[in-house]
């Protein structure tokens, strides 16, 4: 599991959009842990799906169980792309509230998204 120290660290390069000086180096943290590389899947994901940003109702900055009836509300709707730009606007105290819901591409893009698989890709979005 990844650290959330970790995410936090590769999350100014995707606030901020400052371009690693090498990607492929750095690879995908999720990926990494995988045995695995952006590089090595041939990945070609559709940043122009559509896709929600949805974030789970919260008590102390920490998400109440859907067995409390809590679910998702929407907060955003568009594509893939304007739904990790609108994640990337919030926040860091809060990103773990947030997912965004997309249609599956692959073994990369799964129907719901979490923060750290957000933060990844908003990470690598400019290099697949």
């Amino acid at each position: 599991m990844l650290r959330w120290a970790t995410l936090a660290a590769d999350w100014s390069v995707a606030r901020h959009g400052t371009r690693p000086t090498n990607p492929l180096a750095q690879g995908g943290a999720v990926l990494r842990e995988e045995g695995g590389s952006v590089a090595d899947t041939g990945a070609q994901i559709k940043f122009d799906a559509s896709a929600v940003l949805r974030k789970w109702p919260s008590r102390n900055n920490k998400p109440l169980s859907s067995s409390l009836g809590a679910t998702p509300y929407l907060v955003a709707e568009g594509t893939l792309d304007e739904c990790i730009l609108q994640f990337t606007s919030k926040p860091m105290s809060q990103l773990n509230l947030y997912e965004i819901h997309t249609a599956p591409q692959g073994e990369l893009i799964t129907a719901v998204l979490s923060a750290e698989q957000i933060i990844e890709l908003a990470r690598l979005r400019d290099f697949l």
